[in-house]
């Protein structure tokens, strides 16, 4: 009985509690819903991250309530946040609508579920887009985050910023940079970047930025901070200028050099620094891979001084003068010290053609250059017997020579002979399909033809000299550079000619094409060779399914250029890489243009946009929202 009394006792303070208690809390609720949607006022940087949290942790309150099914409760969160973060977005910079956009995201599915819930919430406004503004009379250059900002920053502030994250700032990417609190959107005098530098705080060391390198950041800063890349998180070091910091006008050939970058340069720098500057984490930031990074130089700065080796850092390097001696295995002998100082004395010259090739593309380049056809045939002669040790020990061999081939191969030296007229044959008809000069050989240096009849040691070619794995549906492969150029062929002793022709026929075109230019890569030259068989053999019953093929393998990329970035195999590279080609067909004239550029010697990128308005990537964009290539 007497628990009984208790028991209502009990309910009864209870239910008269209630009243009070949840008047407390909606008195307090509603004090912190107002100061949610009161945090949208204009407030600084630091103030306004704190309020981001403040809403973050709103938000997920709101989600707790929902998920307790109390609608009402968590709808009112919401709208508060909704509020707060409107009135925060109002006229906002760059900077303030990147920091609230993550909140707004939220709120964006929050807004939705609620709605759907039939909680009452006011429309939510999409996020402004920022204006930047400009001061009075200002003149905002046309300044490039990629190619004139960042290699400032890597060079003279790499070492504490990209690399590391010393005092708290970063510059790792520009999201790092633009996040941090050292730019002020188009006020460089009230940016914290150029006071410290102004200052002389920044950068320590030895380094100095120039006044012609302030005023680059200055104009950048000024005219809103802007992004011209491809994406924001890379990293600063990656970036490659397609207009190098130094004044590569004054850098010019003038054909009085006694010392060639391609052909005396670039080869001391393959052979002794490559290890440590040709890598995915070049050593200080150096990247040596080509001529635009060694311009650009490290995170001690420029390498080179033009004009100059005895005050150049690469030279000082060299030589161990009051810095550790590079390359760390041991100095350099005094003459190719003195090579690379003389190219630096005589203006550092190049050929702007060159300034984006691989270094050894260039050093290739170089080589070729300074050969005649003659020379060149004797050097891919010997480098040929080379090859065919390295993949075949003891296997015997015979050999035969024709104009524009020599030939090593498996069985009678007659067999090869026939093999050799048919390529003189296929030679003849490709170059008057790409209508090259008649009096130019088929290929400077001529090409060596290898021939196996078994399958076996056709594979072995590709697992001891390409290092990789033939698939069985290949029966041929080939290569094109200065020291090698070849096409390797299985044609068994059963077969006959016509059992090989297209594919031999393919192979001798892509090194046709290849030799034009060094700069012509591999797709391109793949997707020429497959047109040109076409153009050669158009009755062919083997082709009928050709364009079919291509479609297919165009169709298994995930990303449209997979197959210039070795996501697909060799086979099914070359077939996207012809759908791709016939493609530019459609424009004739710009086609035109663009294999005349070519066999100039003009770099293949720049070609293909001078020919066509684009870059093939953005050909690549186009397939990739659905446009016809």
């Amino acid at each position: 009985m007497h628990r009984f009394f208790f028991l209502l006792l009990l309910i009864a303070t209870t239910l008269f509690s209630l009243p009070v208690a949840n008047h407390a809390f909606a008195q307090s609720n509603k004090k912190k819903l107002q100061d949610v949607e009161n945090s949208g006022a204009a407030v600084s940087a630091t103030d306004l991250r704190t309020r981001v949290k403040q809403w973050t942790q709103s938000v997920k309150e709101a989600g707790k309530r929902f998920k307790a099914e109390e609608y009402e409760a968590s709808a009112k969160i919401i709208a508060a946040v909704q509020t707060g973060v409107q009135r925060a977005a109002e006229d906002a910079d760059k900077k303030t609508i990147r920091m609230i956009k993550p909140v707004y995201q939220k709120l964006v599915r929050a807004h939705k579920l609620l709605t759907g819930k039939g909680q009452e919430l006011s429309v939510l406004q999409p996020l402004p887009v920022p204006v930047v503004p400009e001061r009075p009379g200002q003149r905002n250059p046309r300044v490039s985050f990629v190619n004139q900002v960042a290699p400032i920053i890597v060079n003279k502030c790499g070492n504490c910023h990209v690399s590391e994250e010393r005092g708290s700032f970063s510059a790792a990417s520009f999201t790092a940079l633009d996040q941090s609190a050292m730019i002020t959107y188009a006020m460089p005098d009230q940016s914290r970047l150029i006071e410290v530098i102004e200052s002389g705080e920044m950068p320590q060391g030895n380094l100095k930025i120039e006044p012609d390198e302030l005023k680059v950041l200055k104009a950048w800063v000024a005219e809103g901070a802007k992004f011209d890349g491809d994406d924001p998180d890379a990293s600063l070091a990656s970036f490659r200028p397609t207009t190098p910091v130094a004044d590569i006008g004054a850098m010019a050939l003038t054909g009085k050099e006694t010392v060639s970058f391609g052909l005396h340069v670039a080869p001391v720098l393959l052979e002794n620094c490559a290890r440590c500057h040709i890598a995915r984490n070049p050593r200080g930031n150096f990247n040596m891979a080509d001529l635009a990074g060694i311009l650009r130089g490290g995170n001690r700065g420029p390498a080179f001084k033009p004009g100059g080796s005895a005050v150049s850092e690469i030279i000082l390097r060299m030589r161990g003068e009051g810095r550790d001696v590079m390359p760390p295995g041991g100095k350099l002998d005094d003459e190719a010290i003195q090579t690379v100082a003389t190219w630096i004395d005589e203006g550092a010259r190049f050929d702007r053609a060159d300034i984006s090739l691989p270094l050894k593309a260039v050093a290739a380049k170089g080589l070729a250059g300074s050969l005649d056809h003659e020379q060149l045939l004797d050097m891919r002669k010997e480098a040929s017997q080379k090859l065919w040790k390295l993949a075949y020990s003891d296997l015997a061999f015979s050999e035969t020579a024709t104009d524009n081939f020599f030939v090593m191969g498996t069985g009678a030296e007659t067999r090869l002979a026939t093999i050799a007229t048919q390529a003189e044959s296929l030679a003849k008809r490709t170059a008057a399909v790409l209508k090259s000069p008649g009096d130019a050989p088929f290929a400077k240096g001529n090409v060596a033809l290898f021939v196996v009849d078994k399958r076996y040691d056709f594979s072995e070619f590709g697992k001891m000299v390409e290092k990789r794995q033939f698939p069985r549906t290949v029966g041929s492969s080939w290569k094109a550079d200065v020291a090698e150029a070849y096409v390797v062929l299985l044609a068994p002793f059963s077969a006959t000619e016509s059992d090989y022709e297209l594919t031999l026929a393919k192979d001798l075109a892509a090194v046709h094409v290849s030799g034009w230019n060094p700069t012509i890569p591999r797709w391109f030259a793949d997707g020429m060779a497959w047109w040109t068989v076409a153009k050669m053999f158009r009755r062919h019953k083997a082709l009928a399914t050709l364009d079919q093929n291509a479609t297919a393998a165009a169709a298994s990329m995930k990303q449209p250029d997979d197959f210039i970035t070795g996501k697909l195999a060799a086979d099914q590279a070359a077939l996207a890489g012809y759908q791709f080609v016939s493609s530019l067909q459609s424009n004739k004239r710009s086609f035109k243009r663009l294999l005349k550029d070519l066999r100039s010697q003009k770099g293949f990128d720049a070609s293909f946009k001078d020919a066509y308005g684009a870059s093939p990537r953005e050909f690549f964009g186009a397939a990739a929202s659905g446009k016809k290539w």
